[in-house]
């Protein structure tokens, strides 16, 4: 997928940009038996930098946009930006971000969630 096409999905002709942006994507690494045996919490790598640049660049981090949270769990990844301005002001804060794996034994990374809580004037 080239940013012509990222482009048309996060930001649709004709309408403002949001405030806050919330991206989460499944199955965007290549499940090799060493990308789910031991995978752990929550470092960018690989595919998911590749989207947390291509995101960010569309949404003119830093200045535009500040990242909030950048988490991977082996083949989930999510991003949450929210504008400057409004992290600035302390409207938007608090972000946190959790990573769990669930398949085999607790273990390995096959299955598992990525989430994230902000809070956003004095509303978690």
């Amino acid at each position: 997928m080239h940013l012509l096409s990222v482009r048309e999905w996060l930001l649709p002709a004709g309408r403002d940009p949001a405030d806050i942006v919330s991206v989460g994507l499944q199955e965007c690494v290549k499940l090799t038996a060493s990308a789910v045996i031991g995978e752990g919490g929550g470092e960018t790598k690989g595919e998911g930098r590749y989207w947390e640049e291509t995101v960010c660049a569309l949404f003119g981090v830093p200045n535009e946009y500040t990242v909030l949270v950048s988490k991977q769990y082996v083949g989930l990844y999510h991003l949450l930006l929210a504008k400057t301005p409004l992290v600035e002001k302390g409207v938007v804060r608090g972000a946190r971000s959790l990573c769990a794996g669930c398949g085999f034994m607790g273990l390995m990374g096959n299955k598992g969630a990525v989430s994230a809580s902000v809070a956003v004037y004095n509303d978690r």
